[in-house]
């Protein structure tokens, strides 16, 4: 459902519409134990336990020094 709304600043009128806002926890649960994982792997990657190759396999791309 969108909600329209009117207001009122000095003599101006503004139109706002607002979404409704729905969240989904499953997915957020997914998102927050992907970030865990990732940093676990860029963790043992940094102590020299995994490759370059297994960072790219996962998605990971670090950034290269300037």
């Amino acid at each position: 459902m969108l909600q329209i709304l009117f207001f009122r600043i000095k003599n101006i009128s503004y139109i706002c519409s607002m979404k409704k806002l729905t969240i989904d926890k499953r997915k957020v649960l997914e998102s927050v134990n992907k970030m865990v994982s990732d940093k676990n792997t860029v963790q043992l990657f940094l102590k020299g336990e995994i490759t370059t190759e297994t960072l790219r396999q996962k998605g990971i791309t670090l950034a290269n020094p300037l």
